[in-house]
């Protein structure tokens, strides 16, 4: 419905509205049709396809590595996303080109394409639309599906039109996916060069934070207990405040620092917290007295995953925990910069890296709210305890930075393909 709905004239006058509602940049809406806002630059140029958030930070990790590898390669990332968009004008990537991605008409793909003139494209995790791959492909550019997931919404739609899905899936080169559980999905919907590599998140270099704020606002981490709740959706951010205000009660000065998934959530949180008459700040020089700290900006979740050593991973409550499904999000930034984890009972988007590190205790999983006081409540008052938890997650995540190289490895071959072409 979706695709026929791109392929209708109503498609402009949706995007009209959607700069209304602030979910596009009106100056770069010509890229939707195709019409690039930057120049091409000379030489070879990849192209990286990550439509939101989630795929975009997948798909950044394996950028900066090839970058680092090939000092002369360019890459074009397309998003469909204003926040993803955001995201890489902070990250001011050298030799990365961002454009928004056309939308599911021939004659935007096609000029889009013929400016462009990739000479490898790579798509992240499950984004299968019919023109843009089989526009691609017409044009000979080869085709790489990286940390390759489907969620069971998408398996099932798929499935009942495994005659489209089989074709679209031919004209991949590769289809990496993170698990084997993945692997057997795309296998069932039509998928035939299948490899296994694990998730890409998991093999992120730990997030920059800058050593002089730490130096100015440290002190205050170690005077006050604290917790950070990360990657929050609707509804997780008033589990945190619940908890907050039962802590209180035996730690005064305890302080939750909150980080949205989405940061123009921003002004709906603010009034929420007010909500349970406590102190809010996005203002570090007002850490010391604030209860909340709210995260408004790109950039500090480094800063805070070093300062807070107890973190919960958002996106996991569920919906007996809270009125969201997203599956949870990625434990490994946080435990890269040695955090004690906790998440939430819905993990389908990364079972496999959740079990990995249930089964070698690096983990805490809560399936209701007195779980997670209890346990938030043990991390603060056992130090012990809350130091082995520290130690197990950092082990886990520093030995799972190997899936990066073995992406490399595989991708060789099609590098040097590209190269020798332009």
């Amino acid at each position: 419905i979706l695709f026929l709905f791109l392929m209708s004239p109503l498609i402009k006058l949706f995007y009209k509205w959607r700069i209304k509602k602030n979910k596009e940049d009106a100056n770069r809406l010509p890229e939707r049709y195709g019409i690039a806002s930057k120049m091409r630059p000379l030489g070879t140029l990849f192209w990286m396809h990550a439509a939101s958030i989630g795929e975009l930070r997948s798909a950044l990790i394996l950028v900066k590595a090839l970058l680092k590898k090939h000092p002369n390669l360019h890459i074009l990332i397309t998003t469909a996303t204003l926040s993803a968009g955001e995201l890489i004008a902070h990250e001011k990537i050298e030799n990365v080109t961002h454009q928004y991605v056309p939308l599911e008409r021939k004659k935007w793909i096609k000029k889009f394409l013929n400016y462009w003139r990739p000479q490898l494209a790579m798509w992240t995790e499950s984004e299968l639309w019919p023109s843009l791959i089989l526009e691609t492909k017409k044009q000979k550019i080869p085709m790489i599906l990286i940390n390759g997931r489907l969620s069971k919404k998408s398996l099932k739609r798929w499935q009942k039109i495994k005659y489209i899905s089989r074709y679209l899936l031919s004209c991949f080169d590769l289809c990496i996916t993170r698990d084997n559980k993945h692997a057997n999905d795309f296998k069932s919907i039509g998928a035939k060069n299948i490899l296994v590599l694990g998730d890409l998140k998991a093999a992120a270099e730990p997030l920059k934070y800058n050593q002089t704020l730490v130096q100015s606002i440290e002190h205050i981490f170690q005077e006050r207990p604290s917790w950070m709740v990360s990657n929050t959706h609707l509804g997780e951010e008033e589990i945190a405040l619940k908890l907050h205000v039962i802590m209180k009660q035996k730690f005064p000065s305890f302080l939750t620092i909150i980080a949205p998934r989405h940061i123009d959530r921003k002004e709906e949180i603010i009034a929420l917290i007010k909500k349970y008459n406590l102190s809010v700040t996005t203002e570090k020089n007002q850490l010391e007295s604030a209860d909340i700290y709210l995260i408004d900006v790109f950039g500090e979740l480094g800063l805070f995953y070093h300062l807070s050593h107890i973190v919960y991973i958002g996106g996991s409550a569920g919906k007996d925990f809270a009125p969201i499904a997203k599956g949870g999000h990625n434990p490994f930034e946080a435990a890269l910069l040695r955090c004690a984890l906790i998440i939430g009972p819905d993990t389908r988007n990364c079972q496999t890296s959740i079990d990995y590190l249930k089964k070698t205790h690096a983990i805490l999983q809560v399936q209701n709210f007195n779980m997670l006081k209890d346990t938030v409540e043990k991390l603060l008052e056992d130090r012990d305890f809350l130091e082995n938890q520290i130690e197990a997650s950092y082990c886990v995540a520093l030995h799972h930075k190997q899936i990066l190289h073995a992406y490399l490895d595989h991708l060789d071959p099609y590098i040097a393909k590209a190269f020798s072409k332009a």
